[in-house]
């Protein structure tokens, strides 16, 4: 079942390299922080649902569920920015470069142990071959009954073949395949 709300991402990673490397996905979600902005305001909650998914609720916009296929881990933090690091302040918190921290810096206490916050990203460990890929799906939707993923590559499938009839027309008269591809990206930007 295809539903018109659901956000589908597909993330694909490379392996340009000669040799096996461990790669490290992190597909995330935040909200911008607005409550910051002024003193008691709502701030929304991303919280730990199940290995593969996690709440997202915010006063206004609803409630979501993202869901992350194979997922190892997931990460939560705050979108707030690190006082220690720009301002030399001594506050406690969970800041937005906690992935970082956690990932590069080996820094476990950077991440929330309570599986909650504003910031979120499905942990995804794996090793690559030279010259592989690896890829993640991901879903944002309002409802968590049924699969997530079932109609995933059927939509997609349908949304690139929008998109390249929609190239096609828009560039009917620009026969160069790079400088088609080159005005393609800038368009997507």
């Amino acid at each position: 079942r295809i539903n018109p709300t659901d956000v589908n991402m597909l993330v694909t990673v490379q392996n340009r390299g000669p040799e096996t490397a461990i790669i490290h996905l992190l597909p995330q979600l935040w909200f911008r922080n607005t409550w910051s902005w002024k003193a008691g305001a709502p701030k929304p909650q991303i919280s730990a649902r199940n290995p593969q998914s996690i709440n997202v609720a915010h006063r206004d916009m609803g409630e979501f569920q993202f869901f992350v296929e194979n997922a190892d881990q997931w990460l939560f933090t705050g979108n707030e920015t690190n006082s220690r690091r720009h301002f030399d302040l001594r506050m406690d918190g969970y800041f937005k470069d906690a992935f970082h921290e956690y990932v590069i810096q080996r820094n476990l206490a950077a991440v929330n142990p309570a599986h909650c916050g504003t910031k979120a990203a499905a942990h995804i460990i794996r090793d690559v071959p030279a010259g592989g890929s690896v890829q993640a799906r991901a879903c944002l939707r309002v409802t968590s009954a049924g699969d997530p993923f079932e109609s995933f590559d059927r939509v997609m499938d349908s949304r690139r073949a929008e998109a390249d009839a929609y190239f096609n027309e828009i560039q009917n008269d620009l026969q160069d395949p790079d400088a088609r591809l080159v005005q393609r990206q800038a368009l997507a930007g």
